[in-house]
């Protein structure tokens, strides 16, 4: 056998070697997609819209805490005036802390 000969017996070898592993690889890699592409349906059909009306609910509180905090300082305002005005001390329980 020549040189050339046993080379291209190599090549040949390593090519169908190559092949067959390649083979393998990619049928898992199949698997891992299928497995992905399930995984993906799943959050897309229920993980992400739970997400979306938490979200959703979590700014409305939001939203809500920011007008009644804003409500309760207007108030406290006016309540601290007439306080003031009549000479009537506030118990301390009743001080409102100071709110963010």
């Amino acid at each position: 056998m020549t040189d050339e000969q046993l080379l291209k017996a190599i090549q040949k070898t390593v090519t169908e070697s190559l092949k067959d592993q390649f083979s393998v690889i990619n049928d898992k890699l199949d698997e891992l997609k299928k497995t992905q592409d399930e995984h993906t349906e799943i959050f897309d059909t229920q993980v992400l819209p739970s997400v979306t009306y938490i979200e959703n609910n979590i700014k409305g509180y939001s939203d809500m805490y920011k007008m009644n905090n804003s409500n309760i300082k207007k108030l406290d305002k006016r309540v601290n005036i007439l306080e003031e005005e009549l000479s009537i001390e506030t118990p301390k329980e009743l001080i409102l802390g100071e709110v963010r």
